[in-house]
């Protein structure tokens, strides 16, 4: 099942290298979308079994998250709380892909996806919100409501097989952040 760790960094816990890391940051609430991210995910997990997601905050005391980790699976996941910014920086420059989705927006710019942009990290929105006004390129946007679960696991295996795509969302998406 999914592992919760409490202070060590997921490196430290023997992931190879060319293991796929996906990841989400910052607080953990129902607006994130990790139920049909991790929905997705376990699908992904059938195809590339060596996958890893790491969900990288303090989880919501008003959000039941273990129960969306027991609904998806969990196989996989990783729960670290809340982590030290060193330690938060060094898991978001270790992510292939950052997750930063949020629908229902309170419209406010997220922090989270500032730091990812400046390191280059490819990340995707929920098109909606101040995110939409992230240039595309910069970012992976995805549609928000129907089909979303579906566009999630069509988007989680690109970058086993397209890196060099992702690899050019980073580097637009810390070129719009120097800018």
């Amino acid at each position: 099942g999914s592992r919760m760790v409490g202070g060590t960094i997921w490196s430290e816990l023997g992931f190879g290298a060319d293991e796929l890391v996906l990841a989400s940051f910052g607080f953990v609430t129902p607006q994130k979308r990790l139920e049909p991210t991790l929905r997705a995910f376990a699908r992904l997990r059938a195809e590339v079994p060596g996958a890893r997601f790491l969900v990288c905050g303090e989880v919501s005391p008003h959000y039941d998250f273990s129960a969306v980790l027991a609904d998806t699976g969990g196989e996989g996941v990783l729960v670290t709380g809340r982590l030290p910014l060193d330690r938060f920086d060094r898991a978001m420059g270790a992510a292939d892909l950052a997750l930063n989705l949020r629908y229902t927006t309170g419209g406010e710019t997220s922090a989270a996806l500032m730091r990812l942009l400046a390191l280059g990290v490819p990340t995707a929105v929920s098109d909606t919100g101040s995110f939409a006004e992230v240039p595309d390129g910069a970012v992976a946007k995805m549609p928000v409501g129907e089909g979303e679960e579906h566009l999630l696991f069509e988007l989680l295996r690109r970058p086993a097989s397209d890196r060099a795509l992702f690899e050019s969302i980073g580097r637009a998406g810390r070129r719009f952040v120097e800018r």
